[in-house]
């Protein structure tokens, strides 16, 4: 699943927005699939349950990388 969605307009009606300040070793870009990955899910593991719809549906989107920043 890629959460990236850079530049793509979503509904402050239906989202929570967050900004993290990211330090870190790996790629900005993975780093930012990392967080919305957990933010989505709770976990870092896989979860049985879940599926590509699901997540395409609801789970967490970036929608900005600005420097260390991750919106």
């Amino acid at each position: 699943m890629d959460y990236l969605a850079i530049g793509e307009d979503l509904d402050p009606e239906g989202y929570i927005f967050a900004t993290y300040r990211v330090k870190t070793d790996l790629p900005i870009e993975k780093a930012a699939r990392a967080i919305a990955a957990e933010q989505s899910t709770g976990t870092w593991t896989d979860i049985s349950t879940s599926s590509r719809e699901i997540i395409t549906r609801l789970g967490a989107k970036v929608t900005e990388i600005a420097n260390s920043l991750v919106k």
